[in-house]
């Protein structure tokens, strides 16, 4: 009777266990994917795009799988039953295939503007895609883009989530379209609303900095919105690209 209660409280804990790990999970998924005031003022007002869609669908299915991670590590684990070879190599394989699933499925949910979205949504200005991007242990978030006649201003915030000191080059490369498809180069690059006279700036662990790019578009009809701002950049000895899309213009 004892070992049949210390058995039964095994599993309780075993199962209590996989249910933390499993909302630990979720919220973890949840909390990046949707951070912001923005998201929750555009969900109030029922401001949804396809975009968001998409990327509920793959938030819900990456928690399906770590579900299926936990429970079946859960069942292993388990000395409750004994299981045969067949069920436990039944079990390893379907571990690994939610592993792989569950890698695919954060890839179209944290890097939307390179994964398979563009199959299905179609790339108009309805769609807004994400402001934050991260690559290889930076942040960049767009914060805002005014504009005053053919004069647009975006400003970037960066963030350096890594351990450790990072070099970047490149801003001033910086290229953006607007919703007409014209493109313009840039004028010039404040750090902190101070002229960025070098390519490079430092930025040192766990730092934030606050970039602005200035664009001037050769036209007469003003802009409404950057259908495109890429960020070719250098940083780690490796060249990076950054690419932001829809970017409404404030005015």
């Amino acid at each position: 009777m004892e070992k049949d209660n210390k058995k039964d409280f095994s599993n309780y804990l075993a199962d209590s266990s996989t249910l933390i790990s499993f909302a630990l999970a979720f919220i973890a998924l949840i909390v990046p994917t949707f951070r912001g005031d923005d998201f929750f003022k555009r969900l109030i007002s029922f401001d949804i795009d396809g975009l968001m869609i998409y990327q509920s669908i793959f938030v819900i299915l990456s928690s399906t799988c770590a579900f299926v991670i936990f429970y079946t590590i859960n069942r292993l684990l388990s000395v409750s039953k004994v299981r045969s070879k067949l069920k436990k190599y039944g079990y390893y394989t379907l571990t690994l295939l939610a592993i792989s699933s569950m890698s695919f499925c954060l890839r179209e949910v944290y890097a939307p503007s390179n994964s398979m979205s563009s199959l299905f949504l179609n790339e108009d200005g309805r769609i807004i895609y994400s402001k934050i991007q991260t690559e290889a242990g930076v942040e960049f978030e767009v914060i805002s883009c005014n504009g005053s006649g053919s004069q647009v201003t975006c400003e970037i915030q960066l963030r350096n989530i890594s351990d450790e000191d990072v070099e970047i080059y490149g801003l001033k490369n910086s290229i953006a379209y607007n919703e007409n498809n014209i493109k313009s180069s840039i004028e010039r690059v404040t750090l902190e609303n101070n002229k960025l006279s070098n390519s490079t700036f430092l930025m040192t662990k766990l730092s934030t900095s606050n970039v602005k790019l200035f664009f001037s578009f050769d036209t007469a009809a003003i802009s409404k919105s950057i259908k495109k701002l890429t960020l070719p950049l250098n940083y780690t000895a490796n060249d990076r690209k950054v690419i932001f899309r829809n970017v409404d213009i404030q005015r």
